[in-house]
């Protein structure tokens, strides 16, 4: 089986640098629609919506809103997610030509000087 690497960078066309920067400004759309839900809305949707990881958590209201957004204008329904590592871990294979939601994730700072 080939690995590949994922960090290797290549140059994009001005058409990928369109559909990049237009796939950035959906996500901002859809992360601002999520802020501006109260916490109520969010519960509710997620008591609504059951969106697990592959490996069996359950996800945070404000992500479960933000794949179900993702999700509307797809006409898929979301229940479990992972990434495309994980569902080879679990003996899974993603179908060629899927694309991947977006969910957010805490990000650590980088370490100050003390």
């Amino acid at each position: 089986m080939k690995k590949y690497d994922l960090r290797s960078k290549r140059t994009m066309s001005a058409e990928e640098q369109a559909q990049a920067e237009q796939k950035k400004a959906k996500l901002k759309e859809f992360i601002d629609q999520v802020a501006e839900m109260s916490e109520e809305q969010l519960s509710l949707l997620k008591e609504k919506i059951s969106i697990i990881t592959c490996d069996g958590h359950s996800l945070s209201a404000k992500n479960t809103a933000l794949l179900d957004l993702q999700a509307e204008g797809t006409g898929k329904t979301v229940s479990v997610v992972g990434g495309f590592s994980q569902w080879l871990d679990k003996g899974r294979a993603v179908r060629k030509g899927e694309r991947a939601f977006c969910i957010m994730a805490p990000s650590q700072g980088k370490a100050k000087d003390k």
